[in-house]
């Protein structure tokens, strides 16, 4: 409960504080207009829209009700809005602060198009002013005051929040949701997150913001992610389950969760065990003799359902080290039963040879370019070591794990990850056919079955 009685005193903490007027911008207007009509959905903007910002010309009024807050400190000069309907949600850049003020968490608005841009960023909805980086890339940017209130029209309407949330499980996310307000109502933070705060220094992943993982009763995980610069950064994650809500949005191929405030966090429940889907293993490892960019790995799911990667990780060990060499993070994807996973480490390359592309590309030097003497984890979102090809700190060259210029196949009989190197588990190729290795060097693509368990 302690975790609690922090929580309730920086609440109060933040309540007195909210009243201070920010320096070096405008009061926004009081002003309600109810007057104003929508002549154009969401869906129409989304659909007309591209990932090159482009100008809206015509005389279109679109609606939506705000579910971002500044208030909190976790939103920078955007706002997040939905309609009531069923329908995606979008988001619009404002070059202003303390937006909360204003446009509240229900409070309804009107859009007026013409003359602003919109934008598919990271598949969702995005509309503003036009913006030219220091290297003339267009994109969309923030709208100037005092511009934005003739753009941003403000509604008398305000509707209860929870007549706009959306209460979904964690394996339901999808850019359906983009930019709108959801729960999830039995929900904790990983065992690997507790002992840290919200937002971590030592765990920044970039954009002065920490990403830690959300976990449902099945093991399923989704990202959430604090700035430094909220309210709420140094309070410590809450060793408790229950409800949580937040603003969803998408970075590349990752979900994140973004709370608004402490308020969105109704951690206090006891923790819940989670029955890990993880049967997850290593069945292929490629270091073609005739092609060396060609080198890929190949992951397979042996669950009846799919598995969210949040969290998961490959690490490859050089040689001899026992210290990781090298690490892929497998956020943002997921595997469908009984479907293989391939990593390439040249992505263009691979498909020049093998005829369609890699799932994932990872890289010159990254865990899928071993020339065949290294060994490989598979990691789950919980730190565990769920499966491993060949031993750390023992150089494969001359061993049972050698796959130089050759492959590793898991054999067919395998059907649950091991955490422990078994060589009666694979049939491997190489130039040595050394301790029950077969000596014969493998081409591409001929001799190679990516993609096929």
């Amino acid at each position: 409960m302690k975790w609690l009685l922090k929580l309730y005193s920086f609440c109060a903490l933040i309540s007195l504080m909210s009243c201070v007027k920010s320096e070096g911008f405008e009061p926004l207007s009081e002003a309600c207009n109810d007057q104003l009509v929508a002549n154009k959905t969401v869906q129409d903007i989304y659909n007309n829209s591209t990932s090159v910002a482009t100008q809206y010309t015509e005389e279109g009024i679109i609606e939506g009700y705000i579910v971002s807050s500044d208030q909190g400190g976790n939103f920078f000069k955007t706002l997040s809005l939905q309609v009531l309907s069923d329908s995606i949600g979008y988001s619009i850049a404002i070059d202003q602060s303390d937006l909360y003020t204003k446009y509240n968490p229900g409070r309804k608005v009107y859009i007026l198009l013409k003359n602003t841009y919109t934008e598919i960023d990271h598949d969702a909805l995005k509309i503003g002013a036009l913006f030219i980086d220091n290297f003339s890339n267009e994109t969309v940017g923030r709208i100037a005051y005092p511009g934005f209130e003739k753009i941003l029209i403000k509604s008398c309407e305000v509707v209860e929040e929870n007549q706009l949330v959306n209460s979904i499980s964690i394996d339901a996310v999808s850019d359906r949701y983009l930019n709108t307000l959801i729960e999830f109502k039995e929900v904790q933070f990983i065992q690997n997150a507790l002992g840290s705060t919200l937002y971590d220094s030592n765990n920044d992943e970039g954009g002065s913001a920490s990403n830690l993982l959300l976990e449902d009763t099945a093991g399923n995980n989704l990202i959430f992610r604090t700035s430094a610069f909220a309210d709420f950064a140094s309070l410590e994650v809450p060793p408790y389950s229950g409800i949580i809500r937040g603003v969803l949005t998408k970075f590349k191929d990752s979900y994140q969760l973004i709370a608004r405030t402490a308020d969105d966090i109704n951690l206090t429940k006891d923790r819940f065990e989670v029955i890990l889907k993880n049967n997850l293993f290593f069945t292929e490892l490629a270091d073609p003799n005739n092609n060396s960019k060609a080198r890929y790995i190949e992951i397979y799911n042996a669950e009846d359902e799919s598995i969210n990667l949040n969290g998961w990780e490959i690490r490859r060990y050089t040689n001899a080290n026992t210290t990781v060499s090298s690490t892929l993070d497998l956020s943002g994807y997921s595997i469908q039963s009984k479907q293989a996973f391939v990593i390439a480490a040249n992505a263009s390359e691979f498909e020049a040879v093998f005829g369609f592309p890699p799932d994932l590309e990872g890289g010159t030097n990254g865990t899928a370019d071993s020339n065949g003497d290294d060994n490989l984890e598979l990691v789950d979102s919980e730190g565990t070591v769920v499966d491993i090809f060949g031993i750390i700190g023992e150089d494969g060259t001359g061993t049972s794990h050698e796959f130089e210029d050759g492959r590793a196949l898991r054999k067919a009989f395998v059907t649950i990850n091991n955490s422990i190197f078994s060589f009666g588990e694979w049939q491997i190729w190489n130039d040595t056919g050394a301790s029950g290795t077969i000596n014969a060097p493998q081409d591409a693509p001929g001799n190679f079955t990516p993609g096929v368990r």
